[in-house]
């Protein structure tokens, strides 16, 4: 059923009218028909579907209800008088009356703006249809004519609706309230400008009203002169002084009352009278009294004079907006304060042509009109810049120190001497923004960290040259030295000249290129040019192969020997990966495995080493002796092993001292942008400020709010610190990857097991969700597992289970074509009981397998990755993601499996980066494999929505903290 409210009003006396709301029914040709049921600002809640939209109108209608006045108005509280009572009292008669016309005139402005329909003492069995009364948006203007007689005058007063003068008597007119006045007239409810109730009712049944002359003078003090210079008046017999001279046309700042916007009005003034330029109304009338004499002062527009200073402000930019107010085109209006900055760069030009400009007054601020500009040097001093600069606003000179607190703020307001307030400019605002975020106020002038050299660079206003400025990778001269046994291609060559750049300069960097691109052999480079471009004694003559030392090896105590001193830490899995890639391309350096139990003996000769290999967890639990040495250089290899700054491995690794700081990861960003500030902060410590800044400043409005500028603004400081190429980029230096993803059909079976657990889970999940508490998403995140567990192979989570999986089968069938075909294949999965099948199987048709997971020792690893490599009668390698997701180079494989998604889709890619990487000559086969109408497709979507913010910043949010409607999706 629908409703549609309508307002009775009730007639209870001569002078008082109530109000009664009905909702009545909307036939089916979107007709009222009658009354159905009263309501009040509390009945309404029986009626949801239309409470929300009628509930504020009830509310303002209960103080006009019978029961509220009587009991307000009476004075003994315990006794209340009736209304009929209460109006023969005239002091409370009065109150009466005023309390009616505010909230009657509150009502029907709610009414209008909702254009609730209106009746006139309605009966609820009586048909509404023929006298529903509705609002017109038209005001009605006064027109008052006096016309002196010889024994006083004639008034007469007509209303103005739009072009047509309006005679009470003859229009059947009924006031509703006194002040303001509103009036039905022919089933429309209006509102008459200027003048109250009262003055209407002499003029509904007759046209004109005699004043004797002795009372003239009186009632023209009494009535007439508050609201003579509002309405259109005119006289007859009296005398008239005319007044013709434009005096001064004056622009003021006002705010739109509709939109807030702020606008410039212009009004025309004159000796006895103000005209806005927009005004219809060509002539003011004021009266003046002299004895018992009236005098007409009548003010005629000077139409030309106001048509040239109006054509003056148009051809200054200004155009006409809403509300009558001149404002700037939308193209120039960018901030909410251009109309300010306009005014200031034409004040003068305004004032000579006879304008008065006033100040703006801005949430009850007076705006300077003044000039400003800027002054602005900055000096390069050790780690640091110092600015200094003044800003220059009339007379008055500012430390331009002062204005960062309001910059950093976003508050433009900045207090004058005089009383007055400077608004700093948007552009300020914005150009400005870092550099007060990321300076240090020091007395009269700011300091900036060298590191973010590049703030400065934004701004036109300081010349400087920069430190990155002093050397490019493009500049830098460099050659591959003759030691290094590989070729470097033109994009490695760039990288290598990239971190040497940074070394000379004294930053860190941080190279991310994608998955397989060779960042261990730039790194390799990158340590060949710093051992041999320092101050350090001569290597020796015979080039030593590289081998893990132990105390039986003395050589690399000889006190000649000084070591480059480049401590690398890394994933354990990756340890024998590096040694191997060091004796492969820098064989003559002298390296360290610092791992085991025994790395303990060679603590005190860290120094005499070119590179010390050493894992997370050691250098953790090693924190105490490695702090104790200032390295040449670290190097973080899956430097995203950092990301969580709480950490005790974060905060350990960045208490480690350094020359030079590299840190490599194909996925620095794996998280949230918090992992970009662990990331920041262990190369160049403090570039983004502390964590709490960093948050505020740009987590919460980039992640919770999507701002562009701010992604910016950190796009800008953290881009010279950070080199990442995509496969994409440097394609013609890789063999093509082909891409799929494989839907397979569950077993009907297994798709009915599935379909009545994801019910079950669904049912429980919602009806006993708790957002915030650990042991729920728990529960979820298990209860989710088993589902993905379903689509595999239900054998994985019910162990007599008897049946296929249309996966499983999809799989083996794929793998038995490649065997057949001399193939290889890297077979990755989330769950190595999952891989257990699938070695179950290759064992029982005597098929010849590689398996890595996370229980294989570093020798096993070792050994198992080079038999896959080398034997060409291994086809297959059963791989667990966390196990092999990272830092292997299995190139020999041409075709990678993903037997199930994860949420996070970087992981993904940098397991099929174990195949398609450099070394790589074979075209690369990728296949994701999908159960259909499972979770898995669900988890495919959320894929794709991680990737916008790693495409902005390098950045995704993908902690598992499941929400309600997370839920929901998942297990629709």
């Amino acid at each position: 059923m629908q409703y549609q409210l309508v307002c009775n009003l009730r007639k209870y006396s001569a002078t008082v009218m109530l109000p009664e709301f009905y909702l009545a029914n909307v036939n089916a040709a979107q007709q009222l028909d009658y009354l159905n049921k009263r309501v009040t600002a509390i009945t309404i809640a029986n009626y949801p579907s239309v409470q929300k939209d009628y509930q504020n109108i009830l509310d303002t209608a209960e103080a006009l209800q019978l029961d509220y006045l009587e009991e307000k108005f009476s004075k003994n509280p315990k006794k209340k008088n009736s209304l009929e009572d209460l109006m023969k009292i005239e002091a409370i008669k009065n109150l009466l009356l005023t309390h009616f016309d505010k909230n009657i005139h509150q009502l029907l402005l709610q009414m209008q703006k909702q254009q609730i329909p209106l009746v006139l003492n309605v009966s609820k069995d009586h048909s509404i249809t023929d006298c529903l009364c509705h609002f017109e948006s038209e005001v009605l203007l006064p027109n008052l004519f006096f016309k002196k007689e010889q024994e006083g005058m004639t008034y007469q007063l007509r209303l103005w609706c739009r072009d047509k003068l309006l005679t009470l008597s003859q229009e059947a007119m009924l006031p509703l309230t006194n002040e303001p006045a509103w009036v039905l007239w022919k089933n429309k409810i209006m509102q008459v400008a200027h003048i109250n109730g009262k003055m209407l009712k002499p003029f509904l049944d007759k046209d004109l009203v005699f004043v004797r002359k002795s009372m003239v003078k009186e009632y023209f003090e009494k009535f007439i002169l508050k609201i003579a210079t509002k309405v259109h008046l005119e006289t007859e017999g009296f005398e008239v002084v005319t007044h013709r001279a434009l005096d001064t046309p004056i622009l003021d700042m006002e705010e739109n009352f509709m939109d807030k916007s702020l606008g410039i009005s212009l009004r025309f003034k004159y000796q006895n009278a103000h005209f806005a330029w927009y005004q219809k109304q060509q002539k003011h009338t004021r009266l003046a009294f002299q004895d018992e004499e009236v005098t007409v002062h009548l003010t005629i527009r000077d139409l030309g004079a106001e048509g040239r200073l109006l054509q003056i402000v148009k051809e200054l930019g200004l155009e006409v907006g809403s509300g009558n107010l001149f404002q700037l085109p939308p193209s120039e209006n960018q901030n909410p304060y251009s109309l300010i900055e306009w005014l200031i760069t034409h004040k003068k030009q305004l004032e000579s042509a006879g304008f008065s400009v006033k100040l703006p007054n801005i949430q009850n601020k007076i705006i300077a009109l003044d000039p400003f500009f800027t002054n602005l040097s900055a000096q390069a001093n050790n780690d640091w810049f110092d600015i200094h600069g003044e800003v220059t606003v009339g007379e008055t000179i500012i430390p331009f120190a002062k204005l960062f607190p309001y910059i950093k703020q976003q508050n433009p307001f900045y207090p004058l001497e005089n009383g007055t307030f400077f608004i700093i400019p948007a552009t300020w605002m914005n150009r400005f923004l870092g550099l007060a975020s990321h300076g240090k106020k020091s007395g009269q002038q700011v300091q900036l960290h060298k590191s973010l050299f590049t703030v400065l660079n934004e701004l036109d206003d300081i010349k400087i040259v920069t430190p990155m400025g002093e050397s490019t990778a493009e500049t830098i001269e460099y050659q591959p030295s003759s030691r290094l046994k590989a070729q470097l291609r033109p994009y490695q060559l760039e990288g290598v000249k990239w971190l040497i750049q940074h070394y000379l300069q004294g930053f860190g960097a941080c190279l991310a290129d994608d998955m397989g691109l060779g960042k261990t052999l730039q790194t390799i480079a990158t340590l060949l040019y710093i051992k041999e471009n320092s101050i350090l004694p001569t290597l020796p003559t015979q080039e030593k192969q590289a081998t893990q030392l132990n105390i039986f090896d003395q050589s690399y105590e000889n006190d000649h020997y000084q070591g480059l001193k480049a401590l690398i830490i890394l994933p354990a899995s990756l340890v024998f990966n590096w040694e191997k890639e060091l004796k492969t391309f820098a064989p003559h350096l002298i390296i360290l495995k610092y791992i085991g139990s025994k790395r303990k003996l060679h603590q005190k000769l860290l120094t005499r080493f070119d590179v010390v290999l050493t894992t997370y967890q050691t250098a953790l639990k090693d924190k105490e002796i490695l702090t104790k040495y200032h390295f040449q250089c670290i190097v973080l290899d899956e430097s995203q092993h950092i990301k969580n700054k709480s950490s005790q491995v974060f905060k350990a690794i960045d208490e480690l001292q350094a020359t030079f700081k590299i840190s490599l990861s194909g996925t620095p960003i794996e998280n949230s942008l918090s992992d970009l500030w662990a990331q920041m902060q262990f190369i160049n410590p403090n570039l983004l400020s502390s964590f709490s800044f960093f948050q505020s400043h740009f987590i919460t409005p980039i992640q919770k709010q999507g701002d562009e500028l701010k992604k910016a603004e950190l796009r800008n400081i953290v881009q010279p610190f950070l080199l990442r190429r995509t496969k994409a980029e440097v394609a013609k230096d890789l063999p093509p990857l082909s891409m799929q993803i494989f839907f397979s059909e569950m077993s009907d079976r297994q798709s009915d097991l599935y379909e009545r657990e994801k019910s079950a889970i669904r049912n429980h999940l919602l009806d006993n969700f708790q957002a915030s508490n650990f042991t729920y998403q728990s529960l979820v995140l298990q209860s989710l597992t088993k589902l993905r567990l379903l689509a595999n192979h239900p054998i994985l989570s019910i162990p007599n289970f008897e049946g296929n999986s249309g996966k499983y089968d999809d799989v083996l069938h794929q793998l038995d074509i490649i065997r057949k075909s001399g193939h290889k294949v890297l077979i990755f999965s989330n769950f190595t009981k999952y891989l257990a099948l699938f070695e179950q199987h290759f064992i029982e048709q005597h098929f010849s397998y590689c398996k890595l997971t996370g229980k294989d020792s570093l020798d096993q690893r070792k050994r198992t990755i080079d038999q896959f490599q080398n034997d060409d009668a291994i086809s297959a390698f059963l791989i667990s993601m966390k196990a092999g997701g990272t830092g292997l180079n299995l190139t020999a494989a041409d075709y990678v499996y993903i037997l199930d998604p994860w949420w996070n889709p970087n992981v993904e890619e940098q397991a099929i980066a174990r195949a398609h990487r450099i070394g790589q000559t074979m075209p690369v086969f990728a296949t994701k494999f999908i159960a259909k109408d499972s979770i898995e497709e669900k988890i495919l979507t959320l894929q794709e929505f991680k990737r916008q913010l790693a495409a902005d910043i390098m950045a995704t949010s993908g902690e598992l903290n499941f929400r309600r409607d997370d839920i929901e999706y998942l297990l629709n």
